[in-house]
């Protein structure tokens, strides 16, 4: 069964619709998906449909979820986006399960200011902003920018209490190399600020080779950071990414992490992710992707496999 695409329409124009499919498979028993993804322009408003099935053993599809998102450029530097996920329930009745609402505006400086708010179902059914985040992004001096965010949630007596400070800056540290710093701030046990997380990221491009390593420092028992010894590296991901013959790419992503039994022991791979995209038709995409990660004999094993296809979006038309 393949979903109708849907078209948008404005002032007599239709606007061309890209669809993407994507399925996949995991070892049994677990269900597989298929995910199909339709998008639609229209002058500065871009809508985007992304539909999730799960198929069972006999092939059946069933509807898991839907998530429709409308992107507008709007005047003054501003742009919105608005996702709302719907989903059915036990009696097959589409309901809507969240929804996500993004506005940016652009000063004449160039700094960005967003404000993100989640809105989950409340009580009563309606739906209730249950996360807000305030973030800006500028240049503080040539090449080197600072983003900051806030993220507040609904405490227990209704009003907004803040989950978490991040702030991250980027500068370059030589030709084709830039360097990524972030600090992470959470409430402690007494309710007080305290950094809990630094993420270090170093990303080297030459000769149609992207490297990406980022190293994640974690707290100790106090809330203090520790500092960037081996002993306080709780994670590293290195990621690879290499371009290939007609326009594709094959990247490879490793995860090392501690044993949480030994923690002193030397960091391993714990999770492989190889991913390659190449170009299967006229406009047309393939991306296949696989993750591996270690059974409890400490072997490296295919966990999942999924495959999507992007189609090339249809052309636009205009009735004579």
């Amino acid at each position: 069964m393949t979903l109708p695409h849907f078209v948008g329409v404005c002032a007599g124009i239709f606007v061309g619709t890209a669809v993407l499919t994507a399925e996949q498979a995991a070892p049994a028993p677990a269900p597989r998906q298929e995910v199909v993804t339709e998008a639609a322009t229209s002058g500065s408003t871009k809508q985007t449909r992304n539909d999730v099935f799960g198929i069972d053993e006999r092939g059946q599809r069933r509807l898991l979820e839907t998530m429709e998102t409308t992107q507008e450029t709007l005047a003054s530097g501003r742009s919105r986006t608005v996702a709302t996920t719907t989903a059915p329930d036990a009696n097959g009745r589409l309901g809507v399960k969240s929804r996500y609402t993004e506005e940016t505006t652009t000063t004449a400086s160039g700094r960005r200011e967003t404000v993100a708010i989640v809105q989950l179902p409340g009580i009563n059914g309606a739906l209730q902003d249950s996360r807000r985040t305030e973030s800006s992004e500028r240049e503080v001096t040539p090449g080197v920018f600072r983003v900051e965010s806030t993220e507040r949630v609904r405490g227990q007596n209704g009003g907004w209490e803040t989950a978490e400070v991040r702030s991250l800056e980027t500068r370059p540290i030589g030709p084709g190399d830039s360097l990524e710093d972030e600090t992470i701030q959470r409430p402690d046990m007494n309710g007080r600020l305290a950094v809990s997380q630094r993420n270090v990221t170093r990303r080297t491009e030459a000769n149609g080779r992207v490297v990406e390593v980022t190293e994640t420092f974690g707290d100790n028992l106090e809330g203090r950071l520790r500092p960037p010894t081996p002993m306080g590296l709780s994670e590293r991901v290195t990621r690879t990414t290499t371009a290939t013959a007609g326009g594709g790419s094959s990247t490879v992503e490793e995860v090392e992490g501690r044993n949480i039994a030994a923690p002193n022991e030397p960091m391993r791979v714990v999770r492989r992710i190889v991913e390659s995209v190449r170009t299967v038709g006229s406009g047309q995409t393939e991306t296949q992707r696989q993750t591996f990660e270690r059974d409890t004999n400490g072997r490296m094993v295919l966990v999942s496999s999924d495959t999507s296809t992007t189609e090339p979006p249809a052309r636009t038309s205009s009735p004579k």
